[in-house]
C-alpha cells in the first residue's frame, strides 16, 4: 500500500513537472521523498523543479543525492555544475572574452575538437597544441596551426618562439591533461613566452566532488586534480592575479601579471610535488569556494 502510495506521489510529481506547475512537482516528490527512496529519477526531477524555480541551492541537494546513488551518471553530474556554477558555460565565456579583449595572439593546450580552438579570430596568429587533435587540420585559417605533440614536447623543442614570431602570446588558453603536474608544467613553459600583459585561462579549477576531481578517471565527467593548481599559484604565487570564474561545468581561472623571468615555481617544483600530488580533495571541505577564489558573475570579464 505504502509503495504504490509512494509510486503515485512520484507520477503526480511528473505530471506537474511536465505542466509546469513547479511548486505542486516539488511538494509531490518531497512526498516520495518522506518514504525510503534510491530511485535517482526522483532527485532528479525534484532538482529539475528547483532550477525552473530558481532555487538552486536545493536543486544542487537534490542533484548530489542522486548522484549518491548513480555516481558516474555525466547528465546529472552537468546539471550539478550548473546549479554550483552560475555564470556562462565556459565556451560561451570564452567567445565573449576573445570579442572583448581582442588577441593578437593565442596558444591553446588541450585542443581536442576544436570548439574552444575555433573561438580564435582567422586572422590572428593562432597555435593549439594536443597530441590527438580530432578535427580536420587542413580546413585551419592560414594564420592557425595545431601541433600534433604533448605539449611537454612542444615547449622543449623551442618551436613557440619561431609560431610566435619571436615575441610573446596575448591570450593562452590551458586545458590538457587533468592532472596536477602537467597544468603545473604547462603553466609553467608558458609563462616565459608571456608579457605583462598577457593573460591566461585554465579550465577545470572547481571541481564537482571528490569523485570527479580523482587523479585516476572515475566517469565521463572527470576534471582530475587540476585544481590544485590554484592552491599552488595562491602559495608560490602570490605576485600574480589570480581568479576563478564560475563558469560550468568545471569553472574557468584567469591568470594576469605574468612574469616571463620568475622562476619560483621552477625553482621550488620539487618541492611542489611532493606537497601538492599527495593532497586529498578534503582540503576543499572547509569551504571551496573561498579557497578556489571563486568569483560572481559581476567579474568585469563576464560583462559583455
Amino acid at each position: 500500500m505504502a509503495e504504490n502510495k509512494a509510486q503515485n506521489y512520484k507520477e503526480q510529481g511528473i505530471k506537474s513537472l511536465a505542466a509546469s506547475d513547479y511548486h505542486a512537482a516539488i511538494e509531490y516528490f518531497k512526498k516520495r521523498l518522506k518514504q525510503p527512496c534510491d530511485d535517482i529519477d526522483v532527485f532528479d526531477k525534484l532538482g529539475d523543479a528547483y532550477i525552473a524555480i530558481g532555487d538552486k541551492n536545493s536543486a544542487a541537494s537534490s542533484y548530489t543525492s542522486a548522484l549518491e546513488i548513480a555516481p558516474k551518471h555525466t547528465t546529472i553530474s552537468l546539471k550539478l555544475s550548473r546549479a554550483l556554477l552560475v555564470g556562462m558555460d565556459y565556451i560561451q565565456a570564452l567567445g565573449a572574452i576573445h570579442k572583448a579583449l581582442q588577441p593578437e595572439s593565442y596558444i591553446e593546450i588541450g585542443v581536442c575538437k576544436g570548439v574552444s580552438f575555433a573561438l580564435a579570430d582567422s586572422d590572428i596568429i593562432a597555435i593549439g597544441v594536443d597530441p590527438e587533435p580530432q578535427l580536420d587540420l587542413d580546413t585551419l585559417p592560414e594564420k592557425h596551426s595545431v601541433i600534433s605533440d604533448t605539449s611537454d614536447n612542444y615547449f622543449s623543442s623551442g618551436r613557440i618562439q619561431e609560431d610566435l614570431n619571436g615575441g610573446s602570446f596575448d591570450m593562452a588558453f590551458l586545458d590538457g591533461m587533468h592532472l596536477f603536474e602537467y597544468a603545473l608544467r604547462d603553466f609553467m613553459n608558458l609563462e616565459r613566452y608571456a608579457s605583462p600583459d598577457s593573460i591566461v585561462f585554465i579550465h577545470d579549477l572547481y571541481p564537482l566532488n571528490a569523485e570527479t576531481a580523482a587523479r585516476e578517471r572515475f566517469a565521463d565527467f572527470w576534471s582530475g586534480d587540476v585544481w590544485k593548481l590554484a592552491l599552488c599559484l595562491q602559495e608560490y604565487r602570490p605576485d600574480l592575479n589570480y581568479s576563478l570564474l564560475p563558469c560550468p561545468p568545471t569553472g574557468l581561472g584567469v591568470v594576469t601579471g605574468l612574469n616571463a623571468s620568475s622562476t619560483v615555481l621552477q625553482d621550488n617544483y620539487n618541492e611542489i610535488l611532493e606537497k601538492y600530488m599527495k593532497m586529498p580533495y578534503s582540503v576543499l571541505d572547509d569551504d571551496k569556494s573561498k579557497k578556489l577564489s571563486l568569483a560572481s558573475t559581476d567579474h568585469p570579464l563576464l560583462i559583455n
